[in-house]
């Protein structure tokens, strides 16, 4: 039965396994797959490829700009647009609204 499935372990069975978990660990010959998390792809970092990313980046960060910039602008006009209504006008409308909901209410149907 595995170590990891039995109750009591014996102390050949744990140091043992650190033993040989040490001895991979340590051991030279890895594979490539294990070097690519290790260090990262390789190849060129800088050339056309790289280039053109920046490009498209900078074009983006434009457009975010571009965007915050309108919805800040149209932000400034709403809140324009509430402060020059005039607030009296909206309680009007609106208590006139409740007023004709409860008349309503109290009228027998039919």
């Amino acid at each position: 039965m595995p170590p990891k499935f039995k109750r009591h372990l014996n102390d050949d069975d744990v140091t043992g396994s650190v033993k040989s978990e040490r001895r991979n660990l340590l051991e030279d010959d890895s594979d490539e797959e294990e070097d690519f998390f290790l260090r990262g792809p390789s190849g060129p970092r800088f050339g056309p490829r790289n280039d053109k990313i920046k490009h498209v980046q900078n074009q983006v960060d434009e457009v975010i700009d571009v965007m915050q910039e309108n919805i800040t602008k149209k932000a400034y006009r709403i809140m324009q647009l509430l402060l020059a209504t005039d607030p009296n006008n909206f309680e009007d409308k609106c208590g006139g609204v409740d007023v004709k909901n409860k008349h309503e209410r109290g009228r027998p149907r039919g």
